[in-house]
């Protein structure tokens, strides 16, 4: 037979001919490409992470400062009639007449010696409208001085100062009515005024690191712990991100309830291990004359089986919660709680057969064994939150959080109920509308 005819025949009977791949080659696989996925989630949560801080930062370094403390011409009439006999006494300490000494430098003197300190000042702010229109009137009636006598006036702020009996009590002032000078409460203006505006809504957006613990339980059978013993040692802890954005209606000016959704995806990594595994080598032959495929092993291996994969969950959920806020200054801290029922629940991977002791696939469409329910059911939770105003309306929070689940996630007739204890913790902005 001709050389050429020979491999046509080959290629026709061999064109329809195929060896099935070992079973050990698809977790390989599959973990190939989870660690392409985890590699581009892995720089999209760093890029996100380092926008929020670069934000932060901005926001907090180079915004202008609103609401300057600018004080009103009343008051500045009034500082000047505080100031006077604080000014003529020390003039006359330094042997200066005090009609030597032009009118505008005495006011520009008054005004430095009135903000030297600020509790006068805030006191001189306070003073009623008779008193501010008698100061100008004053003013007006004081005689005007030659220039000439303007190089002394760089020495007399060291000397100028406010009696201590004028700012502490309204008995220093004769004829004043009581109780006119009272203490003004502190504006910082970086704060939002909760008490003028008890009823608020805010909207608030976090992301951040999560651990993910799970809990197996059984109905008290031996071999049911047994089960939950050998599948304990096969899959170690999760770690994870969780994140989300809220609503929160604050009313009666320190209780809120919040609504939103929130995102958690955490994974194990499930790893088994077979002492007594046989590996097989073999080699397909077809015999032309017979037109049969004939085996030949080449060779058997003996020794332990490893198979590793990585498992993944993620749960969407809707939150509820009530809280209480505690404030002092731009700080503040609030406490909440709440329930929390489950949109969408995916889950990929493999744990042990309880059957047969060997690895089995959970992966919906994919897998050999069905384990975890379509939806994750309820769970509660509770956080306390640590929140710092950047501005009136905006704040940086930091909310550590805990989430028990409470519905079991696998199946009825499951020998064991899997349940996840999550700690998170959830850094991000909360904008005050």
């Amino acid at each position: 037979m001709p050389e050429e005819e020979l491999n046509h025949q080959w290629r026709d009977r061999l064109k329809e001919a195929s060896v099935p791949p070992p079973a050990f080659v698809w977790p390989e696989i599959e973990h190939a490409l989870q660690r392409k996925k985890r590699r581009a989630l892995l720089w999209w949560s760093s890029g996100g992470a380092a926008v929020l801080l670069a934000g932060a930062f901005w926001y907090s370094t180079y915004l202008p400062e609103k609401n300057p403390t600018v004080p009103a011409p009343s008051s500045i009439a009034t500082v000047l009639e505080l100031a006077k006999p604080s000014v003529s006494a020390s003039l006359s300490q330094e042997g200066i007449g005090a009609a030597s000494v032009p009118q505008q430098e005495r006011q520009k003197l008054a005004l430095e010696s009135s903000r030297s300190s600020d509790a006068s000042f805030k006191a001189a702010e306070e003073l009623p409208p008779n008193k501010v229109a008698h100061a100008a009137l004053l003013e007006q009636e004081q005689p005007s001085v030659a220039p000439q006598s303007r190089g002394v006036s760089p020495l007399l702020p060291l000397a100028v100062s406010f009696p201590a009996p004028l700012l502490s009590s309204a008995k220093a002032l004769p004829g004043w009515p009581s109780g006119v000078i009272r203490k003004r409460k502190e504006q910082t203006g970086q704060c939002y005024d909760f008490s003028e505006n008890r009823r608020a809504w805010l909207l608030e957006g976090y992301a951040g690191p999560l651990f993910a613990r799970k809990v197996l339980e059984t109905a008290g059978d031996p071999e049911q712990e047994a089960y939950r013993d050998r599948r304990l040692a096969t899959e170690g802890p999760g770690w994870g991100f969780n994140l989300g954005g809220r609503a929160a209606y604050l009313f009666s000016e320190k209780y809120l309830l919040s609504a939103g959704l929130d995102y958690q995806q955490f994974a194990e990594v499930f790893e088994y291990a077979d002492p007594s595994s046989i590996e097989y080598i073999i080699k397909q032959v077809l015999d032309v004359s017979t037109n049969t495929w004939k085996i030949d092993t080449i060779d058997i291996n003996f020794g332990e089986e490893r198979t590793r994969v990585i498992n993944r969950f993620g749960l969407l959920d809707v939150p509820l919660s009530v809280g209480y806020e505690w404030r002092t200054g731009r700080m503040g801290l609030r406490l909440q709680g709440g329930a929390a029922a489950n949109l969408f629940f995916w889950k990929r991977g493999a744990v042990l057969d309880p059957q047969t002791g060997a690895p089995g696939y959970f992966t919906p469409g994919k897998g050999s064994q069905s384990v975890f329910r379509l939806r994750a059911g309820l769970s509660w939770q509770a956080g306390m939150q640590w929140f710092w105003h950047i501005a009136p309306k905006t704040r940086v929070v930091v909310e550590p959080t805990f989430r028990q689940q409470i519905t079991p996630l696998n199946q009825v007739g499951y020998p064991l109920e899997q349940r996840y204890q999550n700690w998170s913790l959830r850094i991000g902005f909360s904008k005050i509308m």
